[in-house]
């Protein structure tokens, strides 16, 4: 029987936990003395306990040995009426036990006598008495004797005439007329493992036999009954049957006798008198009936059985029959079934998540929760019942009262008492805990997951029914006055219910928190819990939400909480032990963050009833040291509410390297000022309006353009004497500087505006520019290699007094690690140009007007493809503060035109690479030119320059000049040249072929020879050719 199940007895059912295997009992085994019988003795232990065996192995001694006595029947007589047949029972509590544990089925003993000994008739007359004493103990039960005989030498050794003639007399003397009732145990204690198994398969026969001739004596009985009328002797006799039948391991027909057995059952009248025998019998039968279907693997029989039994009993009460005790059995029916479930699924049968054992011990506890409300409805200061105490039962399922005359009111009375004594909230959290055990190893699913590229099945559990049980349990732990463990599965169960939203169960979970904050004396919990038992998302009436927030203002002015609890729970609120019980819990659970005003609750970490968010608006014109904070508030509880000490946490986070031009250091992101504002006066919150608080925060001098104003979290406190601290956080607590895009309605508009509407408290604002200077940057990206690229920036001053003493300031290379240099940076500010052949340059600014702006013309010149990072910064002075304003602008550098060439001879071949040609050879370069980019382009000139070719004075220019081609477009020329001759007695040179010129420009500019401002010249490689002066010929290579 499983362990889950063991401080109260009446959870299973009468005789279930009776082993039902077959019982051999051993004499003359001296373990400690002979090491022959140790050897024995140790082997058939570990047999039984390997399961390689069915068969239970018992030491006793002669004098020990008991048999229950027979109780002799009365012979059956024509003129003998019914009634003297009917039993005052139908089954004994005591037999099974009797016939599984008392009464073995076979009985070894163990002889030391040599065949050859010389005493030899001496000692077969002591055996012969002893074996008269044992059969004279058994009182005429069934049970087979064995005897063995232990040899000192091999039985070869003796003549096997002596042998054979003295195993007849012995058998003679003793009686053992059985042909496997004599053994010997001659072999050496190295081989007495392999004699051990085979007298335990005879021991198995010998049991089988014996029930099988009580099974022969119980139907001998069964023939002369009479079925039609006797049908509380049919389910008697039928259940022996059964019982005999399973431990002679034959189930099936154990399982048909007990469906019998219940057939005729069902013929027995149901009276209030027979009723809870009937159930109680019925229970008994089903047991066994499952356990026997568990054995012989047919779980989906013994489930079907069991739910048959279960419906057809749920609703049958007896006349005058209490409900609890009903409830009662319905509870032990399912905590039985499920222990024989889990017996089961331990020896290695499958069980699903549809159908597992904790499901039946779950339905037990549920059965057990309804005996404890019918307990309850019917509970009075009974006394003690005096002579109408029940006795020990007899019969399973009766109740024998001391006074026969034991009325209806004095049997319900005794019934009554029995319950207030009764431990209810220990049996249902027993069965709540073996129920939670086997749920957290079958409640999982399998869900596809990729993982290394591969689709597998990923298991995930599924925790809803596991803190519904976790929930449960925390009820019967408040029973049991264990608040700690009970806060502890109440809290986490709220946070799993309030993660998945189910409002109805997290309600449940708060109800049970606050009993047990109340209870602890944790004033945080407490009132974390009713702020949270306000919110609109949680169903609780308005009466209930009326009486949570009474319970904080108790505790915020210092008066007593609600009465409503102190009935159950008689702590004392603020007792010195519960807040060392409640000093370690988390957010939501306890005191997070207990004040000197009292504690902090934590609104992020729970469903709030009363919200807050927080907008920031930039600087308008008139207040340019200032930006306005608007926090808005919305209650949800049902009485107002005053708040005071409003007090906004704002940060400046910057995202900047931590150093400017001048070497002085920018304030980075962990030494940003942190900016504080409060308002003390009391704020009255009204249920179900905004509420909308305005307080202007002065910014710092000289704030970089990278910072943004952050807001981390709001506090306030509830009005009293004993303030309650609130606190509203962001969700995430990293912080960025990304510029918050979310459309913010006007600071007079926030009351009237939708709460859904506005933006909850954002990580980051704005980016704020105090002076009103933004920088813009005009651009037609990617820029091409080569080419000399403009960019319009636009500094705007949208405030109302203008910029001194400015400073523009541009810098350029590479971003990201690529290879971009700069050739040249020029800036042209208000007709003047400023030009520089390094990567930063500095020009001076004119000061720029109110509400007016400047654009300065910044043209780079770059050489590599890659990725271009532009800075633009601009210093100045604004009303005597100095400030600073800066844009990043990152640009692709890509080639425009890809050339390829291809060698060719004067027949338009084409030449291989290792072809040799002799000096003075003719050849031809073929020439092909296409774009990458969607932009056409205008080739304004072409030419092929060969610095080596003696015969070629000029450059051999290419027909496909002033063409203008598109994305995909390609242009073709085929240009003929001489390999020259070289000097004999020069060393063999490889060199190139000579260089490709393209000068060209967009479609959309004219060229300008002047200053070449609007045409790009690129260079291209020709092939490589090694020339050797001893052949005067030349060898190919392939294009670089």
């Amino acid at each position: 029987m499983a362990a889950v199940l063991k401080e109260q007895d009446d959870l299973l059912v009468p005789t279930l936990a009776v082993p039902t295997t077959p019982l051999v009992k051993v004499i003359g085994l001296h373990v400690g003395e002979n090491e022959k019988h140790k050897v024995f003795w140790e082997t058939l232990q570990k047999r039984v306990e390997q399961g390689e065996t069915v068969v239970r192995y018992e030491r006793c001694t002669p004098d020990t040995i008991n048999f229950p006595p027979r109780k002799d029947k009365p012979q059956r007589q024509l003129g003998i009426t019914e009634e003297d047949y009917i039993p005052p029972g139908i089954m004994k509590l005591n037999w099974p036990t009797k016939h599984a544990l008392k009464i073995p089925a076979v009985l070894v003993v163990f002889i030391q006598l040599e065949w050859e000994a010389e005493d030899w008739e001496d000692k077969e007359q002591e055996c012969a008495q002893l074996f008269e004493s044992l059969r004279s103990a058994r009182n005429n039960r069934s049970t087979r004797f064995v005897a063995i005989l232990e040899q000192s030498k091999p039985q070869t050794s003796v003549p096997e005439e002596t042998i054979t003639r003295r195993a007849h007399t012995f058998r003679t003397a003793c009686d053992l007329r059985h042909r496997s009732s004599l053994f010997t145990l001659d072999m050496p204690q190295g081989q007495i493992p392999t004699a051990v198994e085979k007298l335990d398969a005879i021991f198995f026969d010998l049991a089988q036999q014996h029930y099988s001739d009580e099974i022969k004596r119980v139907e001998a009985h069964m023939d002369i009954a009479n079925q039609a009328t006797e049908h509380m002797l049919f389910v008697r006799y039928l259940f022996k049957v059964g019982f005999f039948s399973e431990l002679k391991g034959a189930h099936r027909d154990a399982i048909s006798r007990y469906h019998r057995a219940l057939e005729f059952l069902a013929k027995v009248g149901f009276t209030s008198a027979r009723a809870r025998e009937i159930k109680t019998v019925a229970g008994v039968l089903v047991a066994r009936m499952c356990r026997c279907l568990f054995q012989t693997s047919a779980p989906l029989e013994a489930i079907a059985q069991f739910s048959a039994h279960v419906r057809a009993n749920r609703l049958r009460l007896a006349p005058g029959e209490h409900p609890a005790v009903h409830a009662a059995w319905i509870a032990q029916q399912y905590a039985t079934f499920a222990s024989l479930f889990k017996d089961a699924v331990d020896g290695g049968l499958g069980a699903i998540m549809l159908q597992h054992p904790g499901l039946y011990f779950k339905f037990a506890a549920e059965f057990a929760v309804r005996r404890m409300t019918e307990a309850k409805k019917t509970q009075s200061h009974t006394p003690a019942p005096g002579p109408v105490a029940a006795e020990t039962h007899t019969y399973i399922g009766q109740v024998v009262y001391t006074c026969e005359a034991a009325s209806n009111a004095q049997q319900l009375q005794l019934i009554k008492w029995h319950e207030q004594q009764y431990p209810h909230a220990s049996v249902v959290l027993q069965l709540l805990n073996a129920a939670r055990t086997i749920f957290e190893t079958y409640c999982v699913t399998k869900q596809p997951a990729v993982v290394n590229g591969q689709i597998v099945a990923r298991e995930k559990k599924l925790t809803r029914m596991l803190t519904i049980l976790d929930l449960q349990r925390a009820k019967f732990l408040v029973l049991q006055r264990n608040f700690a463990d009970a806060t502890t599965l109440a809290r986490a169960a709220a946070r799993a219910f309030r993660a998945g939203r189910w409002w109805s169960l997290l309600r449940d979970a708060l109800l049970l928190h606050k009993q047990c904050a109340w209870a602890l004396g944790a004033t945080g919990a407490f009132c974390t819990t009713c702020i949270e038992l306000c919110a609109p998302q949680i169903p609780l009436s308005a009466e209930d939400k009326t009486l949570a927030q009474s319970g904080i203002d108790d505790v915020v002015q210092g008066t007593h909480m609600d009465d409503s609890l102190s009935e159950d729970f008689p702590v004392a609120f603020g007792s010195a032990a519960s807040d060392a019980t409640t000093s370690s819990q988390d957010g939501g659970g306890g005191d997070r963050d207990q004040t000197d005003g009292g504690p902090q609750i934590d609104m992020a970490s729970i469903t709030p009833a009363v919200e807050c968010k927080v907008l920031l608006y930039e600087p308008d014109p008139e207040t340019d040291n200032r930006v306005r904070v608007c926090i808005a508030f919305r209650s949800s509880l049902p009485l107002p509410l005053r708040i005071t000490n409003i007090a906004p946490a704002l940060h400046i986070a910057v995202d900047g390297d931590g150093a400017d031009d001048d070497g002085s250091t920018k304030p980075g992101t962990s030494d940003a000022p942190d900016l504080s504002i409060s308002l003390s006066s009391t704020t009255a919150l009204i249920p179900n309006s905004t509420k909308v608080v305005e307080l202007w925060l002065a910014t710092p001098p000289r704030l970089p353009s990278t910072a943004a104003v952050v807001c981390t979290h709001v506090r306030a406190a509830i009005v009293g004497t004993h303030p309650i601290a609130l606190c509203w956080s962001t969700p995430d607590a990293s912080m960025t500087t990304t510029t918050t895009t979310t459309t913010m309605p006007p600071p007079a508009q926030l009351t009237t505006t939708p709460w859904s509407a506005l933006p909850s408290i954002p990580k980051t604002a704005f980016v704020p520019q105090r002076t009103g200077v933004r920088i813009t940057h005009a651009h037609t990206p990617p820029a091409f290699v080569g080419e000399r690229y403009r960019i319009a920036v636009t500094v705007a001053n949208t405030k109302s007094s203008p910029t001194t003493d400015a400073t523009f300031r541009v810098e350029a290379g590479g971003a990201d690690g690529s290879p971009t240099t700069v050739d040249l940076l020029q800036v042209a500010v208000d007709g003047k140009t400023h030009t520089s052949s390094s990567d930063r340059l500095s020009a001076p600014l004119p000061d720029i007007q109110a509400n007016a702006s400047q654009t300065v013309m910044v043209d780079v010149l770059v050489n590599a493809v890659g990725h271009l990072a532009i800075t633009t910064r601009l210093e100045y002075t604004f009303m005597g503060v100095e400030c600073v304003a800066q844009h990043s602008l990152s640009l692709p550098i890509v080639t425009p035109l890809h050339t390829t060439f291809q060698l060719l001879d004067t027949q338009g071949e084409s030449l291989d690479h290792e072809m040799s040609l002799p000096a003075g050879q003719d050849m031809c370069v073929g020439v092909q030119i296409e774009t990458t980019q969607p932009e056409r382009l205008v080739l304004v000139d072409a030419w092929l320059q060969l610095p080596w070719a003696a015969a070629v004075a000029k450059p051999l220019r290419l027909s496909a000049c002033h063409e203008e081609i598109g994305a995909g477009e390609r242009v073709s020329d085929l240009v003929r040249i001489t390999l020259p001759p070289l000097v004999p007695g020069a060393d063999p040179t490889t060199t190139a072929l000579g260089t490709f010129h393209i000068k060209w420009r967009r479609a959309t500019s004219t060229c300008d020879d002047g200053d070449g401002s609007s045409c790009v010249e690129t260079t291209s490689t020709l092939p490589m050719v090694d020339i050797h002066p001893s052949t005067l010929d030349c060898r190919l290579h392939s294009p670089t």
